[in-house]
């Protein structure tokens, strides 16, 4: 014989169970279309937002390997997820001047190469419709591909496939000791 309400419990183990293996089964539900993701970062006092699909990690206080280089950008190399990467200051990618020594550094999706920054300020998630892009670049602000706009300020979008074409240029650029 039985206790009382135990039927009662296996049954509600079995209904659980149920569920959760159909949760299993069912297709994927489709990603909110609506919403974009965005890391918010500070730089120079100004506030920024880039694309959390252009961003394969982020790292705090690394040390980086200082070298000489024809390109200021440039800040030597660092480690990041067990990859040496050159690492590049954000600040004069966007036309600001240079800082002593960024804080944060965040490698690249698809490239083998990492960015300093002062500044990170947290996750954005924000409907679609809060992201405007840019029609016309000016030089100081050349990589950057429109703003998005959050319930206390409006931020600018870093365009990343923009700093990752200029530092492809600086890289190929030739320099004195190139030329020969």
């Amino acid at each position: 014989m039985s206790a009382p309400g135990l039927s009662e419990a296996s049954a509600f183990a079995a209904r659980l169970r149920s569920e959760f293996d159909r949760g299993f089964a069912a297709p994927r539900a489709p990603a909110d279309r609506a919403l974009c993701d965005f890391v918010a970062i500070g730089l120079a006092g100004e506030s920024y937002a880039l694309p959390l699909a252009a961003i394969a990690a982020l790292h705090a206080d690394r040390k980086i390997l200082r070298l000489p280089s024809a390109a200021p950008e440039l800040l030597g190399f660092g480690v990041l997820g067990g990859a040496v990467l050159p690492v590049y200051d954000l600040r004069l990618l966007l036309a600001h001047a240079a800082a002593s020594s960024p804080r944060w550094l965040l490698a690249v999706a698809g490239s083998p190469l990492a960015l300093a920054f002062d500044a990170f300020e947290g996750h954005l998630r924000v409907p679609r419709g809060a992201v405007t892009s840019v029609a016309t670049r000016d030089a100081a602000h050349g990589h950057v591909s429109g703003a998005v706009q959050t319930p206390v300020q409006l931020r600018r979008v870093i365009d990343v496939a923009s700093i990752v074409s200029r530092i492809r240029a600086l890289a190929t650029a030739p320099t004195p000791e190139k030329e020969r």
